[in-house]
């Protein structure tokens, strides 16, 4: 992966040094495994859930989300989850929707940095 690549990786709220250090230096395994968040679903479904007002299903998803995204080092993604998915711990579903629009955001980035890790 080249400079600009990283750059590019790093500007969707991907923490590359840290991803790549967790995974014990292995570059190459890390984008394979920031290729796979373009298949998760977990957003959806905490979208779904919070449509529905379905707290127990939004709290799953979320924390769901916040999992692997504190895994893949997406930073960003990773504290908003962790703010909405203690809000929705608590019950406060109405609070933790207002996160909603920074979670999408944020996972829209995501998702481009994984198309990105895909494509190497």
């Amino acid at each position: 992966m080249n400079e600009k690549d990283i750059n590019t990786l790093k500007s969707n709220g991907v923490n590359w040094e840290e991803g790549v250090e967790r995974l014990m230096g292995d570059a190459d395994f890390y984008l394979h495994m920031l290729g796979r968040y373009a298949q998760n679903a977990n957003f959806d479904q905490l979208k779904d859930a919070m449509e529905k007002r379905d707290l127990e299903a939004a709290y799953q998803a979320c924390h769901a989300l916040k999992g692997i995204s504190g895994n893949l080092s997406l930073d960003e993604l990773h504290q908003t989850a962790t703010k909405a998915c203690t809000l929705l711990r608590e019950g406060n579903l109405d609070e933790a929707k207002a996160y909603m629009p920074r979670l999408e955001e944020f996972h829209l980035m995501a998702r481009d940095a994984a198309r990105l890790a895909n494509s190497q």
